[in-house]
């Protein structure tokens, strides 16, 4: 070990402060620019209507850390939800406005984008097995559930 006079000492902890208060003042502005792209991206949400892809390449971001935000920071995770429920509102309207108009043509693309994300308001198939130890669900097609039922020599 080099000995080391108090002068020396003063200075490595006088330099190693510097090096604490930089990197707070890092942190603080990697957090004022994560909070920045976090409402650009909330914005470019609404706007493309909740198309991810488009609106992360609005902004500048990855998908991945879209995906990670969302998953790390529960007000974001509920401001995302938000904007999606503005789609699905978008849709269901659109879908009455048809129906009501009588306006020919399929409304096929719009009842498979309710079925598959307007679950909580009672779209879609609710048949679900949990095939997991861990809880998560994942959908089965339905000749998986036929399968499953007992026959009559059972």
């Amino acid at each position: 070990m080099i000995p080391m006079d108090g002068t020396l000492q003063m200075e490595i902890r006088r330099d190693m402060s510097k090096l604490v208060d930089n990197s707070t003042h890092l942190k603080k502005e990697e957090q004022e620019r994560t909070r920045i792209g976090k409402a650009a991206v909330l914005e470019a949400l609404e706007k493309t209507m909740g198309i991810v892809t488009t609106s992360c390449k609005a902004v500048g971001i990855s998908r991945t850390i879209f995906y990670r935000w969302k998953e790390e920071d529960e007000e974001f995770r509920r401001k995302v939800g938000e904007v999606m429920n503005l789609r699905l509102d978008f849709l269901e309207n659109e879908l009455l406005s048809r129906i009501q108009k009588k306006e020919p043509g399929s409304n096929t693309l719009i009842m498979y984008e309710l079925n598959n994300r307007g679950r909580e308001r009672g779209y879609g198939d609710d048949r679900r097995i949990d095939i997991t130890s861990k809880g998560n669900e994942l959908l089965a097609p339905s000749w998986v559930l036929e399968k499953q039922k007992p026959t009559k020599e059972e």
